[in-house]
């Protein structure tokens, strides 16, 4: 099935209005379509890159790489494109406004645009959840990392149950030891009496 795409047009340089785009919660057929509605004749698309910074409606952000990015003869317009359905699935896995921003780089240059909004809708009907594999493998990074942790934290523990284990309280006199003095692996010196 081919890719259906949403169509938006932002402007780079100024915002008198948010843009807004509907898509459907877990599509993964679905592409945006991009289009910078200013002068753009500047814009090398040979030598520029774009992608997209998302905020989900969870916190969870989101970066996703562009597709592909043309320019219009007719107007000198820029499209860019996002369509590798799962990538664009990404942003469409919880119900809710997804927070959006397009980024263009050139030699180390970025230029963020103002935000735009998709407003993920719910499917009316059953559908599965999109696994995200960029969520999933940092939840498996920061799992293993917590293991790494925990095993140097038992390691430390053990070391200072050792520790606890050897230590011992050594105490002085010059009369017999009383049996409830201390615990057992205690010291006691007896000390001669000022008179021996």
């Amino acid at each position: 099935m081919p890719i259906v795409y949403s169509k938006l047009q932002i402007n780079m340089s100024s915002i008198t209005v948010t843009p807004q785009v509907d898509m459907v919660q877990g599509d993964n057929g679905r592409g945006l379509d991009i289009t910078i509605a200013e002068e753009t004749s500047n814009i090398n698309i040979e030598t520029i890159s774009a992608s997209i910074s998302a905020e989900k409606p969870s916190g969870l952000l989101v970066m996703l790489e562009a597709s592909e990015i043309r320019k219009n003869s007719d107007d000198e317009s820029i499209e860019v494109f996002f369509n590798y359905g799962e990538q664009v699935g990404l942003l469409l896995q919880e119900v809710g406004v997804v927070q959006c921003q397009l980024l263009l780089e050139e030699d180390g240059n970025i230029v963020t645009s103002f935000a735009f909004i998709i407003n993920v809708k719910a499917a009316i009907g059953n559908i599965k959840a999109i696994e995200s594999t960029s969520e999933f493998r940092a939840l498996k990074e920061l799992y293993q990392e917590f293991h790494s942790k925990l095993s140097i934290l038992e390691y430390y523990m053990s070391q200072f149950s050792d520790q606890i284990r050897l230590t011992s309280d050594v105490y002085y006199g010059n009369t017999e030891p009383e049996s409830t003095l201390g615990k057992v692996g205690d010291i006691y010196i007896k000390t001669a009496d000022e008179g021996e």
